[in-house]
Formats: structure tokens, sequence, C-alpha cells
């Protein structure tokens, strides 16, 4: 009817005939509206054919006041519409005056754009990655080593421990998962140590952001998060262990083994760029350590006599344990098969979206890299050509009586990790639903966001129907509900069901500003969100294919969609760290994936129909 009426605007502006524009609206146009009148007519007759049976709705349910309004305003849009098209017809056939002819087709425009319905669901927002880059930070490089402050070994107090240094925090998660290896270790301080030093890698970052679960299963993580699992891993076992927080010197040299970095500016720039607190020192030219805010842990452990290697209750002391600050070597050099090929990042792109193509622009672009290793290095393999580093593993007969670093200033010591050295996450519809919640309890973590009736009337009148993809949307109103792994943490207020909600992600890490990651949904979907800093378990990239309802399925279906989509972007960052001789760092990754509803929508954006047609 919009084009109809358009075009008939046109030929009046332009002189040309309307007599042929005039017949299409009045006739064809009017005909399909009273045709598309007599069938949403009819599904309204059906729809108060069904409430009727509904024995639990009182007549002054806002259920049916709903339908009754929304009758109303439909029959109102027609009446007007009609009225429009029959004042075209009048003015026609008395041949009134242009410009008034003109102010009648004009208010059948007015009115056919204000009831033309709003297309505005969308899953994310044009433009914008799941993840944010960080520039690169430059270095503080202060005077001599001379004048620097100078550190030594750790002061330690030694009071008892409090029942706060065995407890499970955000951060300390004592699992079973925990429980199992802090058993297989024999629940011994010094098996705990050695394997914790041994088996899991350093990746800078500031603050906890992981938390003893996802540590022990991405198997890395910064000071704070292998601190973590290290006093999950002695909690378990029954030993007291805490936090320290301290400004500690380590020498260049120590630093450039620790990250896998041969330049000593880089390596310090580096960490830098991960937000992690440090100043440079230098003599002469050359930088020959540098002072960073660090965590290890103390450890409430019998060792005066047994330096650790005892089980007894004699001689119990706090003694410092770092696990984190080790050593890697370079076993592979690598090859830079990018810098190589002699191109940069706008030709491969230029060339990906050059054609159609059926495959990813990661996909093409190791295409890219597999014909250079085939022109220039014939017989060899991506594995064969880049950058390894390995870990160099040490026995520990002992548990060490000092730190492999000066201490210069023990900062804070605490039993549970302050929340503003936490990363956090806050979920938002705008004046509907506002959670926070710290990265640790929710990365990796199964995270959904369904919506149920928003009161009972509404909730049974969507269980009457057989499910929110089959009621009719302007019957009921919905709330929103958080869950992680199936635990509910947070609902909201009062949403129109069928309508699009802007939804968004405000990532904010310690002492940084929020970042914020956009979104819509559309009230009454399921939708999972996907928020991971590392590994992806391959557990949630496979789902059991079990009877379960709808309602219970859906959720771990989508979860699983969203972390194979991480899984994709963490194998991305690793070909491309392969490929290009670099070091990356750990970055949070942020998702929203729904399921696809069609609605079926009449006369400015009333919702009829709401089903679901899948992914």
């Amino acid at each position: 009817m919009s084009d109809s009426a358009t075009g008939l605007l046109k030929a009046l502006q332009n002189g040309e005939k309307i007599a042929p524009h005039v017949d299409d609206l009045v006739k064809k146009q009017a005909d399909l509206l009273t045709k598309e009148d007599n069938e949403i007519k009819k599904t309204f007759r059906e729809i108060e054919k069904s409430l009727k049976t509904f024995q639990n709705l009182k007549e002054d349910s806002p259920v049916l006041l709903r339908h009754q309004e929304v009758l109303s305003e439909y029959s109102k849009r027609v009446r007007e519409l009609n009225q429009s098209i029959e004042a075209i017809k009048e003015a026609s056939e008395k041949k009134v005056r242009l410009e008034d002819f003109k102010k009648k087709v004009e208010e059948l425009l007015e009115r056919t754009e204000r009831y033309r319905p709003k297309e505005e669901y969308r899953l994310h927002s044009t433009g914008q990655l799941p993840w944010k880059t960080k520039e690169r930070k430059e270095v503080l490089l202060l005077g001599a080593v001379s004048d620097a402050p100078q550190g030594g070994a750790p002061p330690i107090t030694q009071t008892s421990p409090s029942a706060d240094d065995l407890s499970s925090t955000i951060d300390v998660q004592i699992t079973p998962e925990i429980q199992a290896l802090a058993a297989s270790l024999n629940d011994h301080p010094l098996d705990i140590f050695r394997h914790v030093y041994n088996e899991y890698r350093y990746t800078p970052y500031y603050g906890s952001m992981k938390g003893s679960l996802d540590t022990y299963w991405e198997k890395e993580g910064n000071d704070y998060d292998l601190a973590s699992l290290l006093i999950a891993l002695l909690r378990a076992s029954g030993i007291p262990a805490r936090y320290v927080k301290a400004k500690v010197q380590v020498p260049i040299d120590r630093i450039q083994k620790w990250v896998g970095i041969d330049d000593p500016m880089a390596a310090l720039i580096y960490l830098a760029t991960a937000d992690i607190p440090l100043v440079g020192f230098r003599q002469g030219a050359q930088i020959r350590y540098a002072e960073i805010e660090h965590v290890y842990v103390e450890a409430y452990v019998p060792y005066s006599n047994y330096r650790g290697t005892g089980q007894d209750d004699r001689g119990k002391l706090w003694v410092p344990m770092d696990p984190s600050l080790k050593e890697y070597r370079i076993v592979q050099d690598g090859v830079d098969l990018f810098a190589e090929m002699g191109v940069d990042w706008k030709t491969i792109s230029d060339e990906y979206i050059g054609e159609l193509r059926n495959i990813t622009p990661i996909e093409y672009y190791r295409q890219r890299i597999e014909k250079q290793i085939t022109q220039t290095h014939s017989g060899q393999s991506l594995d064969n050509l880049k950058r390894l580093t390995s870990l160099q593993t040490r026995q520990f007969d002992f548990l060490p009586n000092t730190l492999p670093y000066a201490v210069v200033e023990v900062l804070d010591r605490f039993a549970q990790i302050p929340p503003e050295l936490r990363h956090r996450v806050r979920l938002q519809i705008p004046s509907i639903l506002d959670q926070t919640l710290s990265l640790p309890e929710i990365s990796g973590r199964r995270i959904t966001l369904t919506f149920s009736g928003a009161t009972a009337d509404d909730q049974a009148v969507i269980d009457q129907y057989g499910g929110i993809f089959k009621v009719p949307p302007y019957l009921v109103r919905v709330i929103p509900i958080l869950r992680i792994n199936g635990v509910k943490v947070a609902e909201g207020a009062s949403m129109e069901t069928a309508i699009s909600y802007s939804f968004t992600i405000d990532y904010t890490p310690p002492g940084g500003e929020a970042e914020r990651f956009d979104h819509h949904i559309l009230a009454g979907s399921f939708n999972a969100i996907g928020i991971t800093t590392g590994k992806v378990r391959p557990e949630f990239l496979t789902i059991a294919q079990v009877e379960e309802s709808e309602e219970s399925y859906l959720p771990k279906m989508l979860h699983s969609l969203v972390m194979k989509y991480h899984h994709q972007i963490n194998q991305s960052r690793e070909l491309l760290k392969d490929t290009m001789r670099m070091q990356s760092r750990t970055f949070i990754i942020e998702s929203l994936v729904s399921t696809f509803q069609q609605r079926q929508t009449i006369l400015g954006g009333i919702p009829i129909r709401f089903e679901f047609t899948g992914f």
C-alpha cells in the first residue's frame, strides 16, 4: 500500500496521469487490506476461543485485557486506513484542488509508515568483533641500578592461620576436580607445589581472571590464577594458604626466560601491555632488572625440620611459594612465514572479499600459509616451522627456602582476593536487568538468558499453548532469567514479548575502564552468552543426544555452539602466533547466540505469532 500511495503522490507532483495509481490503491490495495483483515480477525477469533478454555483466567486477568486492547487498537488502525483510501477515492471523483489531494495522499502515507512493522532485531551489532585488542604500552625506565630500592628475602609474619586460610572463595574453587587432583598428589605440599610449577604455563595479565577451576582446565594462568590453583589444592589438602601481593625485583635475563622473548625491552613491553605494573632499571645503556607488582603464595606447612617433606604437625611455618615465575627455553626458533609472503593484511583482506568464497577468512589465510610453505619450504609442515618453547621443569626435592627474586615491599596479604583485583563483567538490559559478576565465577560456564511468564497468569497461558514459541506474543509479558550452569543468579523486570531489546556486556579489568559489547535480544528467545578467557574445554564442544525437554536442551545446545565459535577464535589466534613468531596473551572473548524466532507482526509491530525456526 505504501508503494502504491508513493506512486500516486509522485504522479500528482509531476503532473502525470493519476487514474492508474488511484485504481490500484482504491481497488487492488483496498481488496488486499480487506483480505488480510479477514484473515487476522479469524486468527483473533481462534485466540479468543482458546482463551475461553483457560479455566484459571479470571475476567479481569491482564491477559484477557491485553487481548481486548490489541483487538481494539488493530480495528482502529484498519478503520483509519480504510478512511484514508475512501478520502482519496472521493478526492479523485470530485476533482478537488491539487494541494488538498496531495494532503490526503500524504495522510495515508503517514499512517502506513506509522503502522509499518519496525524491524530492530539483530544478533550482533555490525562492525564489532567479539574481543578487544590492546594498544602497546611503553615502559618507564628509571635511573641507575644503584639508585633503586633494595630488595631482599621475603618478610614473613609468623601468625597462626585463620579459618579463612582454609576456605573456598570465588577464586579458590575447591571443586571435585581440585579435590581429586590434590588426593592424587598425596595431599602433600611439596608434591602439590612441584605439580603446579611444572605442569602449568604462565601467561601475563593483571588480576584474577580465571580462578582455580579454569586455570586447572586450561593449564595456564597468571600469577594470581596460578596462586589460586596452588592455594585451592593446598586448602583441599587441609593446608592453610594465603596470597601475598608485593613489589619484587626480577633480573632482566630471568624476565626474558619467563616470557620467552629474547629482546629485553620487548619483554618488558609485553608485560606492560598486559597491564602488569612495572618499572625498569638500567646500568648505562643496559636494562638490568625490573620492579614488578607480583603475587605469590604463603603456605602453613611443617618446615623447620623437614623443609616441607614431612607431614606431621611439628615446626609449622608460613613458607613462601611462587608457582608462576618459571623459565622457558626456545627449542625451535621458527620462521616468520607471514613476513616471507611479503604482503600486508589489507592485501589478504582484499583478496578474500574480492570474490565469493565458501571458507572463513582464517581458513583462507591458512591456505595462503600452506601455499607459502610448499613454495619455500618444500617437504616441511607448519609444526616444523613454528616457534616452540618448552618449560624448564624442576625436581624440587625440598620446598624452596626463598623466592626466585628479591622482595622490595609486601603490599598486602589476604586469604581472599579483594573484589577490585578481579576482572568483572556487567550484563545489562537497560532498566530491565542489571547484574555484575566476576570473571572467575562465569568464565567458561554455561551462561543462559531465557524468559518465563512475568505473572502466574502469563506462565499459565504459555504452558497452555505449549511453550513460549507457540503463544501469541501480545497476550503475555515475560521476565528475563540469567542462569549460570542452570542455577538462577538474577531475574529482571517485565518485558513485552517478541520485542527487540538492547543487551550489553561491559567488561572491566582491575583498575581499567569498561569496554562495552553491544547486542540485541528478542524477549522470549533462548540465549547463550559465551565468555571465555582461554582454551575451551573439550566436553563443551559436544552435547549428548539425550531425551530432554526443549527448555532444558536448548540452553545446552546453544552453549555448545558458542563454545565452538570461541574454540575457532582460539585456533585462529594460535595460527597467527605460529606463523608470525610472536607471543600472544590472554584476552576475554564474548559472544551471544540466540534461537532464531520468526515474528508475524500486524499493523505497526503488534506481534501475533512467535515461532522457533532454528538457530
